[in-house]
């Protein structure tokens, strides 16, 4: 018999749901460069030379 474990609840993935305010300012930003390059050094994706943050590059 093969016992399969179960993931635990805090460990488990919840469903991401977008608000329509979300994916208007999605596309705002897939429309401009600038200000999506200014949202990634906001979250620290990039770093303040526009470059990928350290963390993130390979």
């Amino acid at each position: 018999m093969e016992t399969v474990r179960k993931p635990d609840e805090h460990n488990r993935r919840k469903a991401v749901v977008l608000t329509d305010e979300m994916i208007q300012y999605a596309e705002e930003l897939k429309s401009d460069k600038q200000r999506a390059r200014a949202f990634l050094k906001k979250a620290g994706l990039l770093n303040k030379k526009g470059k990928l943050a350290k963390e993130y590059a390979a």
